[in-house]
């Protein structure tokens, strides 16, 4: 498997890993794409990646997107861009809603100092998963964070590690453990940004693959490329993030 096998491996495992720790949530496995599907109307648990796209899947993908109105669909790039994928789903009525840039870099020897503690409990994780559904979903509602945390929480086959200063937790990541090292959800608590708790966190990271003799896998927002490039990292593909949109029709013949 090369790297850029793994890191997609990486990416779904996660998604899934989550999606799947949504109560009433299901994994549905077609010809054309493997979804997760819940009764809760949150995206966390609602979506479709692995595309292998025809006029019937993409129909497929539509009628989802209907009874599920949080449902999004993920195409990965990761190998060489085509237009083909995109075109077919926006025929078939979904939108461009947003994309992540998939990076990578090599283990490093770590030299710093940072204290990692990992959580072994729910206590531990249920702390953590709120911290972290506090700092990227500031804005939305308290359901929608509840939804996250919960989620979080309850996927353990997803390691979450978090850093303290003078007792307070002030920065946290969510480690997918596979053949590279996938890093998500990386953030700093509000009032501590700007004085190198994400540099820190990486490094500390780059350290645990370099021991193991792996390389770490992420993804993130565009505006974040340029500063995961100068600690090391480059680019590896993108996923575009897709949704139905309000009043749409199936153009695809």
């Amino acid at each position: 498997m090369n790297l850029v096998e793994s890191a997609q491996r990486n990416l779904a495992e996660t998604y899934f890993a989550l999606g799947k720790s949504v109560p009433g949530s299901r994994i549905v496995e077609t010809a054309g794409f493997r979804a997760c599907l819940s009764r809760q109307d949150h995206p966390i648990g609602n979506f479709a990646l692995g595309l292998r796209l025809d006029v019937n899947v993409v129909r497929s993908l539509v009628g989802l997107a209907r009874r599920h109105h949080r449902f999004q669909v993920f195409h990965t790039l990761l190998d060489t861009p085509t237009g083909v994928v995109p075109e077919m789903l926006k025929r078939g009525g979904f939108e461009e809603t947003s994309r992540l840039h998939v990076m990578s870099a090599s283990g490093a020897p770590y030299e710093g100092d940072l204290v990692s503690e990992w959580a072994h409990d729910e206590a531990g994780r249920e702390e953590i998963a709120k911290f972290m559904a506090k700092q990227f979903f500031s804005t939305a509602s308290t359901d929608f964070r509840r939804v996250i945390s919960q989620a979080t929480t309850a996927a353990d086959s997803l390691p979450l590690v978090g850093f303290r200063q003078r007792g307070k937790l002030v920065a946290a990541a969510m480690i997918q453990d596979t053949d590279v090292i996938g890093l998500y959800n990386l953030c700093v608590d509000h009032g501590m940004r700007g004085r190198g708790w994400g540099e820190a966190v990486v490094r500390r990271v780059l350290g645990w693959a370099h021991e193991s003799g792996r390389t770490v896998t992420l993804q993130c927002e565009p505006n974040l490329v340029q500063w995961y490039e100068r600690l090391g990292f480059s680019n590896l593909g993108r996923v575009i993030v897709y949704r139905l949109a309000i009043s749409s029709n199936v153009a695809i013949m």
